[in-house]
């Protein structure tokens, strides 16, 4: 999580207050997202306690954050065991 950046330079100016850790979901199919909130001012937003059930709505209705931006990806295990099985479709007329 990245707080403080300024509006008309890189995310490389905020300040870093929880470290990105790359996915690794043991099973299944999980969805990551990305949301660029802008906050009121610079130091209005700190850390949170867990990043076990993390909130971005209670984020951003405790510091008052609006939505700017939003992004998502499907990730799973490497290998692919634990998400969907689709079967291939077999040609007609064979």
């Amino acid at each position: 999580m990245v707080a403080d950046i300024p509006g008309t330079t890189g995310v490389s100016f905020g300040q870093e207050l929880v470290v990105y850790e790359r996915p690794e979901p043991r099973s299944g199919i999980h969805r990551m997202v990305f949301v660029l909130f802008q906050q009121l001012g610079r130091g209005a937003v700190f850390a949170p306690d867990m990043r076990q059930n993390f909130s971005c709505r209670s984020l951003a209705r405790q510091y008052h954050l609006s939505i700017v931006a939003a992004t998502y990806f499907n990730c799973q295990m490497e290998g692919g065991w634990g998400g969907r099985r689709f079967r291939p479709e077999s040609s007609q007329g064979e």
